[in-house]
């Protein structure tokens, strides 16, 4: 009797996202909501904290299971010289992480997407923070991702026209939506 041949079920690209706080946790889980992909990502949050923590959480994440990519989103406002920045990339790579550098505080990255001609590069934390809260998060659901929706109404699409508006804050949203997608453009 000749044995049957099962078909291997093909192995998922797994990915692993940790992010500094609740509310880039919730803005990704909203971008991930707005397409159906072929990878298996998990997002997680560092619940705060310095960049060195978050790379301590990504590694105990990390360790629990394997995956094929793994990154960690941070800001470098919390950098006190160039060279913990050094440090902690270093540190970052020799354990096969991907560290995101962002270059101002979650909520000038967002607004750097929704208001682009305003410098919020050059803007403080505090300035970021109190005018989102009070533009765009009236009732303080910076943690639910269903409140991305409204912020960003037109979806997938939106994304990769906002990308283009900010250097910075688009590249680091095409490295997440490659993560997040396996694609380099919305559109794509």
């Amino acid at each position: 009797m000749a044995k049957r041949s099962i078909p291997k079920r093909a192995e998922r690209y797994t990915v692993l996202i940790v992010t500094e706080g609740e509310s880039e946790e919730a803005f990704l889980r909203y971008l991930r909501s707005l397409v159906r992909a072929e990878r298996s990502v998990t997002i997680e949050s560092a619940h705060g904290g310095s960049p060195e923590y978050v790379v301590e959480r990504t590694e105990r994440l990390k360790k629990d299971r394997s995956y094929r990519e793994t990154l960690a989103w941070v800001d470098t406002d919390r950098f006190r010289v160039p060279e913990e920045r050094t440090c902690l990339f270093t540190r970052a790579a020799k354990k096969r992480i991907c560290l995101l550098f962002s270059e101002r505080c979650f909520e000038g990255f967002l607004l750097s997407l929704l208001e682009p001609n305003a410098n919020w590069a050059a803007r403080g934390t505090a300035d970021a923070k109190k005018h989102l809260d009070n533009k765009y998060h009236s009732e303080k659901r910076s943690t639910d991702p269903s409140r991305y929706a409204e912020f960003f109404k037109y979806g997938f699409e939106e994304m990769d026209e906002l990308r283009k508006r900010d250097s910075d804050s688009g590249h680091l949203l095409d490295v997440l939506m490659t993560a997040l997608f396996g694609v380099t453009r919305a559109a794509g």
